[in-house]
């Protein structure tokens, strides 16, 4: 019988991303933590567009509240809107609340609502600083 055993080298990153859906509610809750950077933003936005169980429409609410610091630029965000467009059947009518606390991620997720816009992406999204505007915004959107 084989062992298995765990290697572990260097400092291994804390999960950056995670998500959940909630189908009854169509709420897709996706949180960061730590250091985001290009690969996290392409990685999260491929896992839901190929996720089967996640249909529209879709309200999602990102929780940007654990991240300590942002190496993403507007590459990772226009990948991230290509996506959308990629799959623009699944994410058609997604409306996306984004809780973003400090000035600096404030201000990168409304470049990411800027090159969305501009890319003719099919969701809207707006931007707060805390979670109770954000998940009001999504849950007012929700009931229309």
């Amino acid at each position: 019988m084989q062992k298995f055993r765990t290697v572990r080298k260097g400092n291994i990153r804390k999960l950056p991303s995670h998500y959940t859906w909630d189908p009854s509610q169509r709420i897709l809750r996706a949180s960061f933590f730590g250091v985001v950077n290009n690969e996290d933003l392409r990685k999260l936005a491929l896992d839901v567009a190929r996720d089967p169980v996640i249909v529209p429409p879709i309200y999602e609410l990102i929780d940007l509240r654990s991240v300590e610091e942002v190496s993403a630029d507007s590459e990772g965000m226009r990948f991230v809107a290509n996506v959308e467009l990629t799959y623009r059947e699944k994410f058609q009518g997604q409306r996306i609340s984004i809780i973003a606390p400090t000035n600096l991620l404030y201000g990168m997720a409304r470049m990411y609502e800027m090159i969305s816009s501009a890319s003719d992406t099919p969701s809207e999204i707006s931007v707060f600083k805390t979670a109770e505007e954000a998940e009001a915004w999504l849950v007012g959107t929700n009931e229309e």
